[in-house]
């Protein structure tokens, strides 16, 4: 059940570059039938050429171990935050906002609430609304000061157009 719950959502994202949109599409259709290598063979071209949803949902499927190295989580994790953090830097809200989730969780990652305050303020402030609660959760760890160093770490990734974010 939470695997078609999570191939329903790799579907929801699939709005690709038309260039690129059978390929991408073709990668969901995969995903939906629960292929997740096939999903990965077939985005993994793309998302190294840039195209942001393919970039995403490689992280996802590391993220939710729906696709694995078999030699640990910790490494599944680092894979995921590899792609988001691609993602993200590129300015993909989902993936800015993912990015801060590996954060907050301490998955493949540091355990760090700036730099999860960081991210998803940034994804809530490129248009999802969604990253809101993700950015209250984290502030709800930190003080006033580490607030207000998160909002000037925002500040400064996005002044730097995403090249000193971390």
């Amino acid at each position: 059940m939470i695997r078609r719950t999570i191939a329903a959502a790799l579907i929801a994202i699939s709005g690709a570059n038309p260039v690129w949109a059978d390929e991408f599409e073709d990668g969901l259709h995969a995903a939906w039938g629960l292929n997740y290598l096939e999903a990965y063979e077939t985005w993994l071209p793309l998302a190294e050429n840039g195209h942001l949803r393919a970039q995403y949902s490689i992280g996802e499927l590391f993220a939710e171990r729906l696709l694995t190295f078999n030699d640990g989580e910790d490494r599944d994790y680092r894979e995921a935050v590899q792609w988001f953090r691609r993602a993200a830097e590129a300015g993909s809200p989902q993936g800015q906002y993912h990015l801060g989730r590996m954060y907050h969780m301490g998955r493949g990652v540091m355990e760090d609430y700036i730099l999860a305050y960081m991210w998803a303020n940034i994804a809530y402030g490129n248009g999802l609304n969604s990253a809101a609660t993700s950015r209250d959760n984290a502030a709800s760890f930190l003080n006033s000061d580490q607030i207000a160093e998160a909002q000037g770490l925002a500040r400064a990734c996005l002044a730097s157009n995403y090249r000193r974010c971390d």
